[in-house]
């Protein structure tokens, strides 16, 4: 059970390893900036400067923009993932488990993309000056849309799991035939 489970994390981490490098962005740090604190200056670092512009999220909206980027990884391993069981149908491999579990994995994706703008479509009024029943009310409903889309995800990601799981045993061949 380890072992499968393991090899699964090592055959997911693989290939996602490529949108993860896409992602990453390193900015160098300015000469000027450099030398500025070098020396201890004050106004060479505030002429170099620019204005920064800090956006500010809120909780709800880190939430929303996490599952997004879960979504997101799920849907380009998916994508990945049948243009893998297309190559072997055109090789004429059987990959109908596969194909299945991979279905069952993008309409459990679709489910949680759709949980997620549910959430997302859920403003609560001002909670500061609510009563604290009403308080509790709103946060049940902020819940609900987003356990559903967290369970999909999850469903999403072991079919995913199995559908290349199914794959991998097709592909590789048996000790005893040959």
């Amino acid at each position: 059970m380890k072992k499968t489970l393991v090899t699964s994390f090592i055959v997911l981490l693989a290939l996602l390893t490529p949108a993860f490098a896409e992602e990453a962005q390193v900015q160098p740090i300015p000469k000027a900036d450099l030398t500025a604190s070098a020396q201890g200056t004050k106004d060479a670092a505030s002429e170099t400067k620019k204005p920064e512009v800090k956006l500010i999220l809120t909780k709800k909206q880190k939430i929303e923009a996490d599952i997004r980027a879960t979504s997101l990884k799920l849907k380009l391993v998916i994508d990945r993932t049948q243009a893998l069981i297309d190559l072997l149908n055109k090789n004429n491999k059987d990959t109908t488990e596969a194909q299945d579990s991979l279905d069952l994995a993008n309409s459990a994706l679709e489910d949680a993309n759709s949980a997620i703008d549910q959430y997302v479509g859920i403003f609560p009024a001002d909670t500061k000056t609510d009563s604290g029943e009403i308080i509790k009310a709103k946060f049940t409903i902020l819940k609900d849309p987003l356990k559903k889309s967290q369970e999909a995800l999850k469903l999403s990601k072991a079919s995913l799991i199995e559908s290349i799981n199914s794959l991998k045993d097709n592909l590789v061949p048996k000790e005893g035939a040959e």
